[in-house]
C-alpha cells in the first residue's frame, strides 16, 4: 500500500531533510570511571525509534513547543539538534 502524501509543506520538507529519533527517558544509572575513581550519573534512554515529522507532532501536545521546534530546525543551520521535553522524551535530529 502507497504512502499517503501530506498536504503540509513544512512536514514534506522536513521528511526530505531531516532523520528524526525519539526516545523516552528510562532512569538513571551509575558509571564508574576507572581513571578518575568517580562515579557519575548518566540518564538511560530506551524505545528509540525513526519517525516522520507528522508522528512527531503527535508525540507534542504543547503547540508552542511544536511550533518553537520546527521554526528551529527551519531556520537553523546546524547539522544535529537534540531536544529534551520535559526529561521524558528525546527528540534527536539529523540533517541528511
Amino acid at each position: 500500500m502507497p504512502a499517503i502524501k501530506s498536504n503540509n509543506r513544512d512536514n514534506v520538507f522536513i521528511n526530505r531533510n531531516y532523520i528524526i529519533q525519539i526516545s523516552h527517558f528510562a532512569g538513571m544509572q551509575a558509571v564508574y570511571d576507572a581513571e578518575t575513581r568517580q562515579t557519575e550519573l548518566r540518564a538511560v534512554y530506551q524505545n528509540r525509534r525513526l519517525v516522520s515529522a507528522n508522528t512527531l507532532k503527535k508525540h507534542l501536545d504543547d503547540k508552542k513547543l511544536k511550533i518553537k521546534l520546527f521554526k528551529t530546525l527551519l531556520e537553523g543551520t546546524a547539522q544535529e539538534y537534540t531536544f529534551l521535553v520535559r526529561k521524558r522524551l528525546r527528540i534527536k535530529i539529523w540533517s541528511k
